[in-house]
């Protein structure tokens, strides 16, 4: 992890999901639990779970780009009627349940939501230093709040430096968010800092605007071709690495 010198930054931007805490594992057992809840209100044989799940995420990768909402609830109700086979010609108590399986999704996704080791003595540790702190992330601000919220660390960053793509009307990884985030905070580029796990919707918009993006990798996936994209791209295989990374940045290193 070599580091060359430049400006030294002032603000450190994160993304939510994948970045401050394991969204697959966080996700998944929500989802399992779920999925048990539904197999023991329909009496259906739990020795099946594993086959529900892979329905599950074949559904969710079918249906996730056609969606027109960002609610993840009305999204998930969907999700888990086509799972469970749960139409509208049974009783309405069955179709009822794919909202109910989804209430129940969120509200174990926030109990198994847990930071990374390190994000929260980072995060401190900006704080003292007066560093500022922001998130900018694509999903929806109301469900996003309650995982800061849910993480623990949502007195970290103030209301104005969140920036939810919902919200916000913008997505990455297109670079009016990350250009918005930087106008609204009154920053440069230069003096800022970009933390994000995907290497197709965090890295590309951040370095095209000029930022120097802390990309976690932690799947030893293949780098993106950016090397005519303006930023600096640093990478970490864990968040404690990019919880050095950022401490030698503001060192000057």
């Amino acid at each position: 992890m070599v580091v060359q010198s430049q400006t030294k930054p002032r603000f450190v931007f994160f993304d939510l999901d994948g970045t401050l805490y394991d969204v697959v594992a966080a996700t998944d057992a929500a989802l399992v639990t779920a999925l048990e809840v539904g197999c023991d209100l329909l009496g259906l044989d739990k020795q099946a779970l594993p086959d529900y799940r892979q329905r599950f995420w074949q559904e969710y990768f079918c249906l996730a780009e056609q969606a027109k909402t960002t609610e993840p609830a009305e999204l998930l109700a969907v999700l888990f009627r086509r799972t469970l086979c749960l139409g509208r010609a049974e009783a309405e108590e069955n179709y009822a349940l794919g909202d109910h399986l989804a209430r129940t999704w969120l509200d174990e996704l926030m109990v198994a939501v847990k930071p990374f080791p390190q994000v929260s003595e980072l995060l401190d540790r900006l704080q003292k230093g007066g560093i500022g702190r922001g998130i900018i992330s694509n999903g929806a601000g109301r469900w996003q709040r309650l995982k800061l919220a849910a993480l623990g660390i949502n007195d970290y960053f103030s209301e104005e430096n969140l920036f939810f793509s919902d919200e916000q009307g913008l997505a990455k990884p297109e670079t009016g968010i990350f250009r918005l985030a930087l106008e609204s905070c009154g920053l440069t580029a230069s003096e800022t800092i970009f933390v994000g796990d995907s290497p197709v919707s965090d890295v590309p918009g951040a370095l095209a605007v000029g930022l120097t993006v802390i990309w976690l990798n932690r799947y030893e996936l293949t780098s993106p071709s950016v090397c005519d994209l303006p930023g600096r791209l640093l990478q970490a295989e864990s968040f404690p690495q990019v919880a050095e990374l950022i401490n030698r940045l503001l060192c000057g290193d």
